[in-house]
């Protein structure tokens, strides 16, 4: 069987194939959006957007543009009284709040069969049960998100955006959720509707940022397709995409390696590490010791490569938000004494630790640790080609950049 690997490049918690579609975001309701896409806290919207000497694109699965870790490098479009009405574009739900978080909307999809839609309401019912048993839980899960499918990608933007922003006050980061939505695959894992899709999201946010000025685009993710399975449609995609990064010298793109331990295909099957472009720049990742990680693809020589530490990362991650695998099991046949054996497990889990932090290792994580040095580059020399900054950064770190 055809299909195409769309993987968030993160080594150990996640991979996202063709076969994860999320939820169709743009039928939530207005109670769902209002939980999904919070509106942003008050802060000084103008005098922050004046601090960002740059601004950098992150394509990704969504950032919490509320975390007290990014509020200050999140980077709005304002109306004329100075209030946010929007930063980048989630082009998963359609509107201006690219926000982590996923809307259950299986229930109320009347496209899907009558069984995806009760096994989704059942889903609803347990998160519900879940909630009354430890009310706690409110801060992290609520019947309207579709908690499991969180437990894939929620983590994951916000993550990149901590590790990219690094409390550098001079970076404006405006985001991009650009993960696949049911409602443009018809509900299938049909790899050429996923790759219009992706085209469509992918292009479309490369495009969308460089019209706000944007002048490095982190890509913590790739597109996989056997040479022997492509169809026009991929061939399309890799196309198109090759267009956009010709058409913007001006932005570096910085692009994550992968993370399936083997050299990077360079025969058109990958993409967008793969593109042997001037301003683009692929990204392996360092262990702690500052050697290759085991998990971190390589990149032939002919393409420009980039090392940067990318193992156990601590960064942020949602503020309401909780890692935790079990979430994946929610269903609608639990028993009471399993929802009061997963509440009391959640509860001992979610609140443990630093709130909204965690440690996470992929190429996905050494991707944003480079592009945040291509910022700083940019930022000392703003009239730089992406092509110039990239090479001034691989000549800066010879033996990779190691950040601890």
């Amino acid at each position: 069987m055809r299909f195409i690997r769309v993987l968030l490049a993160l080594a150990i918690v996640t991979s996202i194939s063709g076969c994860i579609v999320v939820e169709d975001q743009e039928i939530a309701s207005p109670n769902a959006r209002a939980k999904i896409n919070p509106y942003p806290i008050p802060r000084d919207f103008r005098g922050q957007n004046q601090s960002h000497l740059i601004l950098v694109g992150v394509l990704d699965s969504g950032v919490d543009y509320n975390h007290p870790a990014l509020v200050q490098q999140i980077h709005f479009d304002l109306d004329g009284n100075g209030n946010p009405r929007a930063t980048g574009w989630d082009y998963t739900g359609g509107d201006g709040w690219p926000a982590p978080y996923l809307a259950r909307t299986e229930d109320e999809n009347d496209k899907l069969s009558d069984e995806v839609r009760e096994i989704s309401r059942r889903k609803r019912e347990t998160i519900k049960k879940l909630l009354r048993v430890e009310p706690r839980l409110s801060e992290f899960l609520d019947e309207t998100r579709s908690v499991e499918f969180e437990q894939l990608s929620s983590a994951h933007g916000t993550h990149v955006a901590g590790l990219l922003a690094a409390g550098d006050l001079r970076i404006g980061l405006i985001p991009y959720r650009v993960l696949a939505n049911s409602k443009a695959t018809g509900g299938t894992d049909d790899p050429d509707l996923i790759t219009r899709q992706m085209q469509k999201s992918i292009v479309g946010a490369i495009e969308h940022a460089a019209r706000k000025g944007v002048r490095v685009i982190n890509i913590s993710m790739g597109f996989q397709l056997p040479v022997e399975s492509q169809t026009p449609a991929f061939e399309e995609f890799a196309e198109a995409f090759r267009k956009a990064l010709r058409s913007h010298p001006q932005i570096a793109f910085v692009v994550a390696a992968g993370n399936d331990g083997k050299k990077v295909a360079t025969d058109g099957s990958a993409l967008p590490c793969g593109m042997n472009e001037p301003n683009l720049v692929c990204v392996t990742a360092l262990s702690r010791n500052g050697k290759a990680a085991s998990f971190s693809n390589q990149v032939p020589a002919m393409l420009l490569q980039l090392a940067a530490s990318g193992e156990k990362m601590r960064s942020a991650i949602p503020w309401n938000f909780c890692s935790n695998e079990k979430l994946m099991g929610v269903s609608g046949g639990m028993s009471s004494h399993a929802i009061e054996v997963l509440a009391k497990h959640l509860t001992s889990t979610c609140f443990s630790g630093e709130r909204g932090f965690a440690d996470l290792s992929g190429t996905s994580m050494a991707t944003p640790v480079a592009a945040h040095e291509v910022a700083k580059v940019m930022i000392e020399d703003p009239g730089m080609t992406g092509a110039a900054a990239i090479q001034e950064v691989i000549r800066k770190f010879p033996r990779g950049i190691v950040r601890r």
